[in-house]
């Protein structure tokens, strides 16, 4: 389940603020991964992992008002898996983190759109 963080303060295990997605909205962001969301038997080698998703712009502008067009646009995100309930925990982001906090804006990546 997605949301959309409005606070990435940490408070214990969770964030100061945030809106889960509605079921709808989530249900209408495409998720592919290459590698099942639980793999059995685990897989003690290297292994590439890749994850595509598309985010309908619909769904972004109910939460942070219109967008309108991409073309020339810089966007601030970071991307981020976390493994915490595996026999091996680990996490990994796209950006580089100051502290694991995936949501902390300091941290976060350039997303550059020319279309």
């Amino acid at each position: 389940m997605a949301s959309y963080v409005t606070d990435p303060t940490r408070v214990g295990c969770s964030l100061k603020k945030y809106i889960p997605l509605t079921p709808d909205d989530d249900q209408q962001i495409q998720r592919y991964a290459s590698l099942a969301s639980i793999v059995e038997p685990e897989i003690t080698n290297p292994v590439v992992w890749t994850l595509e998703f598309s985010i309908p712009l619909m769904v972004l502008e109910k939460y942070v008002g219109q967008i309108g067009t991409l073309r020339q646009k810089i966007w601030h995100a970071n991307f981020y898996k976390c493994g915490n309930e595996t026999s091996h925990p680990h996490w990994v982001s796209w950006a580089p983190l100051s502290a694991r906090n995936f949501h902390e804006p300091a941290s976060f990546g350039l997303l550059e759109f020319y279309r």
